[in-house]
């Protein structure tokens, strides 16, 4: 796979030619049951063309072919990034030399410093807009930091250090204005995909993807299943349709200082890889890692969703993070939710936020440690990742010879990278071990977008949820794997110490609903005393018998939606959580406040609570909060109304759909050929079940799943109303300062990590790490006006 085949005969010279333009169209729309035969010239600008001179816009048709190394053991594969078409007997050869690919791999023989990969679906021109403008900012920041620091390298040499790559999922999920704005730009061009459609006469969609196998017979694409080197496994049935140019820093006209004047001319080199057909975004992360960063041997790779935007800074900032310190595996910045206008769901989900990388990100941090480095931004570096944690993370594309659990944990499959980077045991060349830490670093803050309809936070939590839990258990079961790596013995303690602390978190989260009743009803009997435990227009019978009520509406609810909700039970859901469990809550916490000189506990329960919401948005965040602080108190008020809807109904969810393992959103292209060829392959091995069989069992292992939850929330529930109302108020206050100690921990431990992360930034702003450069060139920041 590494030879070049000598037979290929490719015009390294082609450009884009009116008369050429012209034969193409004539013979674009064929009919594919003629077979008809086309020019050996047209064949060739199929697979490969020039297109825009301005911004170098060439075009490759690239396949990514995966064989394994051995017959004995079909898991330990080679990939290989390679250009498809005409010529010699197998229709493959290498990148295509006057490639941009090509070329970054001729200027960089030892690899390139940073791979950045974007994922999409079917998002607009304005969401792709807003996260380019954060690379490029990111882009120049990185070199003004090494013009700052005195290393002699031009713009033209840096450039070629990094390169930028947005992958599509599916060429029919691309929106029209965001095909016309691509083309107006220069880094896409229509009509070299149109000769891999067809036309249909008697149908509304006039258009038609290809199959691989009408694509192989008229333009002669070689499928790897015709190769003896790929006879022992299951082939990748796509192709990328691979766009690659240099386009300028200043093409969205975007605001940057203006004292760089025609600094901002440069250009960047930048890469939109549009699938063939859409596979899941696990499989364009396939192609970014095997294919693209397997190429091109980058030293750090960083990964954005479309529609995140790094604030000015913060990319750069986690580049050098991994400059300073090699031992770090990986790293992530802070995730902030983006609100144009004030909603209660964005509010919610922005104070959400915040807590999650305030307290849970800053506590797991002083273990050396982060349950997930989520892939909406990102930093890996190559190395740590490349091998075993990458075979674990590519596990979830072969759903065929998964379980339910193991379904579930690959919605989650950056959780399994996290836990393999930091278990792995590597020995390097010099026989030395080496060892990863992940890290979160405060301050490094991208923007998303959150879910803006009820339905869509239902489904993403469902996934979260599920994949979180299925994850622990996979933890669980390889919690050895921590002891048998290449961390250090004192190191190994701490990781051992933080899965112990994970347990904690994880069994009070699966019982939440149980104690959520329990504890309200705890504090409704000692707030309103009363031998009548009967009559239901008592205050305390009346709201734990609203609450049973609510739960057993949810459990019929979460059902019945299904994977196919419903905005009219969405409605309903979030009336019934945000009104009455939301007042349930507050009024609780109202009486707390009530008691709160009269009881030593409900004293404590209010200084936890303070430090909880009010102290971290402050001690990490102090100007911003200032500067905005009507968002912020807002934000906290209602978050803590909403409370309820993660402890509930997002529970009752997700374990009532354990067995719905899609995104939700997103589906795969429905080709009826490749699903028929793909089933003919499926079916040689007999031991494998139907779909449909499988499906039955999901649902039998979801309900049994559901059933044990349900038992365990409830007897949580009853056990403390039952010690509650029998006077046996030791055990349930044992219970409160256990939670209270175990909040406590968490706090002490964020206050640990930001004293740690102080230091660590101090001494990362005397760090100096140059760029390598393959030629020296005079160049300081004097001189950057006149670039």
């Amino acid at each position: 796979m590494n030879s070049t085949n000598k037979n290929l005969r490719f015009d390294d010279s082609l450009a884009r030619d009116p008369k050429f333009d012209e034969t193409l169209n004539k013979e674009l729309y064929m009919d594919t049951n003629k077979n008809k035969t086309l020019s050996k010239e047209i064949k060739h600008h199929y697979t490969k063309r020039k297109l825009n001179q301005s911004t170098q816009l060439t075009y490759q048709t690239l396949k990514l072919f995966n064989f394994a190394q051995s017959k004995l053991d079909s898991s330990n594969k080679t990939y290989d990034l390679k250009l498809v078409g005409i010529g010699g007997e197998k229709g493959i050869c290498n990148i295509w030399k006057k490639s941009l690919l090509h070329q970054l791999k001729q200027n960089n023989p030892n690899g390139i410093k940073l791979a950045i990969g974007i994922t999409m679906y079917n998002e607009g021109w304005s969401l792709f807009k807003k996260t380019v403008l954060g690379v490029f900012q990111a882009i120049i920041d990185i070199y003004l930091d090494q013009m700052k620091i005195g290393n002699q390298i031009s713009w033209d040499q840096f450039k070629d250090k990094i390169l930028i790559v947005l992958i599509a999922d599916g060429y029919k999920n691309l929106k029209k204005d965001f095909k016309e704005e691509a083309t107006r730009l220069g880094i896409f061009d229509e009509s070299v995909i149109t000769p891999f459609l067809k036309r249909l006469e008697h149908s509304v969609k006039r258009e038609e993807l290809m199959n691989l196998f009408e694509i192989k017979e008229n333009i002669n694409i070689k499928l790897e299943t015709e190769d003896q080197m790929y006879d022992q496994n299951n082939p990748i049935m796509n192709i990328i349709h691979c766009f690659q140019s240099q386009i300028s820093l200043d093409v969205f006209d975007f605001q940057i200082d203006q004292s760089l004047g025609g600094f901002v001319k440069n250009q960047v080199n930048f890469i939109f890889a549009v699938k063939h057909f859409n596979n899941q975004k696990i499989d364009s992360h396939l192609y970014f890692y095997r294919g693209f960063c397997e190429y091109l041997n980058p030293d750090q790779v960083l990964l954005l969703d479309i529609g995140t935007q790094a604030l000015p800074g913060s990319i750069s900032k986690l580049v050098k993070l991994l400059d300073f310190k090699q031992s770090i595996g990986g790293a992530c910045g802070e995730i902030e939710v983006e609100m144009p206008k004030f909603s209660i769901l964005s509010a919610a989900q922005f104070y959400e936020y915040k807590l999650s990388h305030y307290i849970d990100k800053s506590f797991e941090g002083c273990f050396g440690y982060q349950s997930v480095l989520p892939g909406a931004f990102s930093i890996f570096r190559w190395v740590a990742i490349k091998q075993k944690p990458l075979e674990q993370f590519f596990k979830g594309l072969d759903k065929s010879h998964l379980g339910l659990r193991e379904l579930n944990m690959f919605l989650a499959e950056d959780r399994i990278m996290c836990f393999e980077i930091v278990s792995q045991n590597i020995i390097e060349n010099d026989m030395k071990q080496a060892n990863y830490d992940l890290i979160y670093l405060p301050g490094a803050v991208a923007l998303t977008d959150p879910p803006d309809l009820f339905w869509k936070l239902m489904a993403q939590r469902r996934r979260w949820i599920n994949g979180a839990n299925a994850t622990f258990l996979h933890i669980f079961g390889n919690c050895g794997k921590f002891a048998s790596s290449s961390h250090s013995l004192n190191q190994k303690i701490f990781y051992q110490i933080n899965f112990l602390l994970m347990m904690i978190s994880n069994f009070t989260g699966f019982i939440a609903p149980g104690l959520f009743y329990g504890s309200v009803s705890s504090f409704l009997r000692f707030m309103f005393t009363s031998s009548d435990q009967i009559n239901p227009f008592m205050i305390p019978n009346f709201i734990e018998n609203l609450i049973i009520l609510i739960f057993i509406f949810l459990i019929i609810t979460s059902f019945g939606m299904g994977k196919n909700i419903d905005e009219k039970y969405i409605s309903i859901l979030l009336k019934l959580t945000t009104i009455i469990l939301g007042c349930i809550y507050i009024f609780v916490i109202i009486f707390a406040f009530k008691e709160f000189f009269s009881s030593f506990l409900s004293a404590l329960l209010m200084l936890i609570f303070a430090a909880t919401f009010f102290l971290p948005p402050i001690l990490f965040d102090r100007i911003r909060c200032c500067k905005n602080i009507t968002l912020y108190f807002g934000s906290i008020l209602v978050y803590i109304s909403m409370i309820p809807l993660y402890m509930i109904v997002f529970q009752f969810y997700s374990y009532a759909n354990l067995h719905d393992v899609t995104w939700g959103n997103r589906s795969a292209s429905k080709d009826k050929d490749l699903q028929k060829y793909q089933k003919n392959i499926t079916l040689e091995n007999k031991q494998i079940k139907t779909q449909q069989e499988r499906k039955k069992q999901y649902k039998r292992s979801r309900l049994f799943i559901f059933f044990i939850w349900l038992v365990c929330n409830i007897f949580s529930g009853y056990l403390m109303t039952f010690f509650n109302r029998n006077g046996m108020t030791d055990f349930l206050n044992f219970i409160a300062f256990s939670l209270l100690v175990y909040q406590v921990i968490k706090i002490i431990g964020m206050l640990i990590y930001k004293y740690k992360i102080n230091k660590l930034q101090i001494a990362m702003k005397e760090f100096k790490n140059p760029i390598n450069s393959n030629r020296h060139a005079s160049y300081n920041i004097d001189e950057i006006n006149d670039v």
